[in-house]
C-alpha cells in the first residue's frame, strides 16, 4: 500500500523558498556578480563596509555581491550616465527594480534598493494583469 503524503501550504511554500533561494544564490553568485564587479569598476566603486545579512554570509562571491550593490545603492543617482549604456548595469538594474523586491523610493541612487512591501502594494500587485470583463 502507498503512503500518502499531504503537502500543506506551509510545506509547499517553505519548498519553493528553498528552490528559490539555490537558484538566486546561483544567478547571484555569478552573473549579478560579474555586473556588480564592471558597474563598480567604471564607476571606480568598492565594496561598502557594512554588515553582511542573510545568505549572502554563506559564501565569498555572495558576500562580494552584497557588499558591490550596497555600494552601488549609495552611489548618487548623478553617476548613472557613465554606466547606463553598460549591459551590466541594465541587467543590475533590471534585477534591483524588479516588484519582488518591494516599493522603491524616488530614483536617487544608482541602483534601486527595495522597501518591504506593503499591503496595499500587495493588493495593487495581484490587480495587474489582463482584465477581467
Amino acid at each position: 500500500m502507498q503512503e500518502r503524503h499531504v503537502v500543506d501550504n506551509r510545506v509547499f511554500l517553505l519548498g519553493l523558498d528553498a528552490l528559490y533561494r539555490s537558484a538566486m544564490k546561483r544567478n547571484e553568485g555569478f552573473e549579478l556578480l560579474r555586473c556588480a564587479r564592471e558597474v563598480a569598476w567604471t564607476l571606480h566603486v568598492k565594496p561598502a563596509d557594512v554588515p553582511v545579512e542573510g545568505y549572502y554570509a554563506e559564501d565569498e562571491r555572495l558576500t562580494e555581491y552584497f557588499r558591490l550593490l550596497r555600494a552601488l545603492q549609495e552611489e548618487p543617482n548623478s553617476r548613472v550616465a557613465a554606466v547606463e549604456r553598460l549591459p551590466a548595469y541594465q541587467r543590475l538594474y533590471e534585477v534591483t527594480s524588479s516588484p519582488l523586491y518591494g516599493r522603491h523610493a524616488t530614483k536617487t541612487s544608482c541602483c534601486p534598493s527595495g522597501t518591504t512591501r506593503s499591503p496595499a502594494h500587495c493588493r495593487n500587485s495581484r490587480r495587474a494583469g489582463p482584465s477581467r470583463r
